[in-house]
């Protein structure tokens, strides 16, 4: 009996430490379970059993760490534009640099009087940048002239576009027919251009151009000579 009883006590004390040693190894399964699950939250996609604040530290910085990241390439991104925007300001600098100063002058400009008698000299003061410039305003003012009493042989022609080269101006006119005059107006319309243009001591001959072409006389009653040149007197 006591043999029978010592083998049901052993038995039964393997058996228990069976079953403890199958919960430690199912407890270590567990501890093995949560490592993983401790490591797919570190990544940011589970939660954490071991330490939650600590992945969500990790996770928080890896945001953190993604957006500082953003915000530096928008920092690159943004010193670019202002690299190229300052690239813009040389060219605003040359354009302002190439615009010249207009060179103020005072000249005389002849208008006649209502009987187309004679020419009348009238101070005009012009502005420009280049010789050319000059002779265009020197025409459009007398184109332009105006006082009481008196009348502008050139009023309502157009100077489409005037050249200068080595002395000889080339202007090309639209004449409209209000601007045509009888056989004194052309005469001394010719002359008033000639006393306007050959004040300029560079200017040694003047080519009239009417709609570019080289026309026989200007207003039908005098020939027009291509080019007419400066005079002794003039």
């Amino acid at each position: 009996m006591k043999k029978a009883w010592k083998k049901a006590a052993l038995f039964g004390m393997a058996a228990a430490i069976v079953m403890t040693a199958a919960s430690c190894g199912s407890k270590e399964t567990a501890g093995g379970n949560e490592a993983d699950t401790s490591a797919v939250s570190g990544n940011g996609t589970g939660s954490s059993a071991l330490s939650p604040e600590k992945g969500s530290s990790a996770a928080g910085a890896g945001g953190t760490t993604g957006s500082s990241g953003t915000g530096g390439g928008s920092s690159a991104a943004g010193g670019t534009g202002s690299a190229t925007g300052g690239g813009s300001q040389p060219n605003t600098a040359a354009g302002t640099g190439t615009t010249q100063p207009q060179t103020k002058q005072t000249i005389d400009i002849y208008m006649t009087d209502a009987n187309l008698e004679k020419l009348y000299p009238l101070k005009a003061e012009i502005g420009y940048t280049t010789e050319e410039s000059k002779i265009k305003a020197a025409l459009e003012a007398l184109a332009a002239a105006k006082e009481n009493g008196k009348t502008a042989l050139w009023s309502g022609v157009k100077f489409n576009g005037v050249t200068v080269k080595d002395g000889a101006v080339t202007a090309d006119i639209t004449l409209p027919e209000t601007s045509r005059l009888g056989a004194p107006g052309e005469e001394l319309a010719l002359e008033s251009i000639q006393k306007t243009l050959f004040q300029f001591a560079e200017i040694k001959s003047i080519d009239i151009l009417v709609d570019g072409k080289a026309v026989d006389s200007l207003m039908g009653h005098l020939d027009l000579e291509h080019p007419i040149t400066r005079s002794g007197g003039q």
